[in-house]
């Protein structure tokens, strides 16, 4: 089963009771409870006699509000009119599709009792999961109130946040996990601590902002509350939707074939021979290039991808390199001195945020698992963490730990370069003579010298240890042109630029890497990939064999894409792959879900038959 992250919706939750703590994101002031519990509209789109009928109280619009409507008065001066309205819609629009989607199960028809209830249709993996999400989402109320030991997540930290990965191997979470978690903690709806515990305070005042909130009800716990139950049903319903979802979608691509992904990759390719004319075309062409949108026609050479891991000098570093004169100094005269400066140079893991904002971690190896790495052999980070909390709770998984970094490890040059080599290279590395003073070294290594997944080594490195935060999350890396005509400017400074054609110029080998000195730092580049001219993949097959070092043809590839439709969903599906892409972009599945789903709830939404509204019954709120 996929790992199913926390939704936008549940993270702007914490947001609010966070901020709540500090700011009173307390509405309900006045409102009783039968106030509360007035319909504010109504929504039943079937005319069975046995139809669902929703009813949509005040006490939902409450919610909602705390839930994102708030954010949106708060931070974008949104009137209460205009955002209650707007919470109204989307639960009335919420309503409208799940009915449907109940209608298209069968539940006018069905002689079942409860065939208007999503859950009814749920798997019992779907419920577990369900029951998963909403006390990982209590918990992560929970977290939001908590302070431990009076050590607040981002309180030790004063460096800049790291960028995240894009595309790093996904975390699952198995069935039986979820099931694990939700025995541990099923009983109260969450960890609520022991009695006297930073957590046990934390639980309380969760449970009485609820209460303040008349979410409670007459509960004791959180399990117990309407709040909970709610939130429940929601995770149920959800679930329920996506199922139709995935289930309209599978639809929509089963009805592409490989002859269709085939004719439109044609069209792709006959346009851009038709576009790139000159050599301007060509370049906009590649600078504009991307997963979904590749450039198959190369009429021109001289191009090449190139990683860029910076080990970005320091002020000192800058300032002594900025009072070097220029105009008195001769290139290699510059160049001697620059090096001179650099030579001092140190790296270090750049990290700490990820593990202080709470991203998956090991703290037994000091390896970021699930959505913050891209292989199993990650990169440990280089450096002393603590735990913050009881050991031996976090080790028996009454509490999550949470980590302060007192230290982080200063490579020298040379050794975050041995380091380095040993990560990426399984042989001794190939060093070439340096062809100029701003190179420091280049290595000629092919693929009989690089361990598995050299792009996922070369991305660890980036997001461990690059200080160019430009270099994180890009499509091949960074494009090295051809040396500029006369009176032409560089794109990147001569000295990069001058080295990345080198990986050309010099014939090395496709897992080379050279380190070049820059007024920036040094740069670790390693080889992408090289454009070459004439080389032209004129059919989806040409293209899919090269990219995927494949042999097959197009039948074969028709099983590949059958195979890939039916298992779309599944966790071990390679979502970066062309094939996932073009089929994604050509089958238009998602946006024609869209608009399935606005054709739907269109239909109803204002056929005063279907769907009442009862303005008055919130009239308080429109008028806040």
């Amino acid at each position: 089963m996929r790992k199913k992250l926390i939704t936008f919706i549940a993270f702007l939750i914490s947001v609010c009771f966070i901020f709540s703590s500090f700011m009173g994101c307390n509405i309900v002031t006045t409102n009783n409870e039968r106030d509360m519990k007035q319909v504010v509209a109504t929504v039943k789109i079937s005319d069975a006699e046995n139809a669902r009928k929703d009813e949509i109280t005040k006490r939902d619009l409450i919610m909602l509000y705390m839930n994102y409507g708030y954010y949106y008065v708060q931070q974008m001066d949104y009137t209460y009119e205009r955002v209650f309205n707007i919470l109204l819609d989307n639960l009335i629009s919420s309503k409208i599709l799940l009915q449907y989607v109940l209608i298209e199960k069968g539940a006018e028809t069905s002689a079942e009792e409860n065939a208007w209830d999503a859950v009814t249709y749920l798997s019992e993996d779907q419920k577990i999961e369900a029951e998963y999400n909403t006390i990982k989402s209590m918990n992560n109320l929970i977290d939001g109130y908590e302070v431990k030991e009076n050590v607040k997540k981002y309180e030790t930290f004063g460096g800049d946040v790291r960028t995240v990965p894009e595309n790093a191997a996904k975390e699952e979470v198995t069935v039986a996990e979820m099931t694990a978690y939700v025995n541990k903690y099923g009983e109260h709806g969450a960890d609520v601590g022991a009695a006297g515990s930073t957590r046990y305070k934390a639980y309380n005042k969760l449970l009485k902002y609820l209460d303040v909130n008349k979410l409670l009800g007459d509960a004791k716990t959180l399990k117990d509350s309407e709040y909970y139950d709610l939130t429940l049903k929601n995770n149920q319903e959800s679930l329920f939707i996506e199922d139709y979802e995935h289930g309209y979608q599978t639809a929509m691509r089963k009805e592409i074939t490989f002859a269709n992904l085939a004719a439109a990759y044609s069209e792709m390719y006959a346009a851009q021979k038709n576009d790139i004319y000159d050599v301007a075309a060509f370049e906009s062409a590649i600078e504009s290039a991307s997963a979904t949108n590749p450039v198959v026609y190369t009429p021109y050479t001289g191009y090449v991808y190139v990683y860029n891991l910076l080990l970005g000098a320091n002020d000192n570093q800058t300032a002594l390199i900025g009072k070097l004169d220029k105009d008195k100094l001769t290139d290699d005269e510059y160049y001697d001195a620059r090096n001179i400066i650099l030579k001092s140079t140190t790296v270090k893991d750049l990290r700490s945020s990820w593990i202080l904002s709470g991203y998956d971690f090991d703290y037994a190896t000091l390896k970021f698992t699930g959505d913050y790495a891209f292989l199993e052999d990650s990169i440990p980070f280089k450096g002393t963490v603590e735990l913050v909390n009881d050991a031996e709770k976090v080790a028996a998984k009454e509490e999550d730990a949470v980590y302060r970094v007192t230290d982080t490890k200063e490579f020298g040059l040379n050794e975050f370069i041995e380091f380095m080599n040993g990560y990426v290279y399984s042989a001794a590395v190939t060093e070439k003579p340096a062809t100029d003073k701003y190179i420091y070294k280049i290595y000629d290594m092919d693929d009989s010298k690089v361990n598995a997944d050299f792009d996922a080594r070369i991305n660890e490195l980036l997001f461990a240890f690059s200080t160019d935060s430009g270099s994180l999350n890009t499509y091949k890396g960074y494009l090295v042109s051809p040396e500029p005509e006369i009176g032409g400017s560089e794109t990147y400074v001569k000295e990069f630029a001058n080295a990345g054609r080198l990986f050309l110029t010099e014939n090395l080998g496709n897992k080379s890497c050279i380190i070049v000195a820059t007024d920036y730092g040094y740069h670790v580049m390693f080889f992408s990939e090289a454009l070459n001219a004439n080389t032209d993949y004129e059919t989806l097959v040409e293209y899919l064999n090269a990219i995927e070092s494949k042999s097959f043809n197009a039948e074969k590839w028709q099983e590949e894409l059958t195979a890939l439709i039916e298992n779309w969903y599944n966790d071990d599906t390679d979502t970066t792959s062309y094939l996932y892409t073009i089929t994604d972009l050509i089958s238009d599945a998602s946006n024609k879900l869209s608009r399935k789903e606005d054709e739907i709830v269109n239909k109803y939404k204002n056929d005063d038959k279907r769907v009442v509204r009862y303005t008055e019954r919130y009239k308080d709120l429109l008028e806040m």
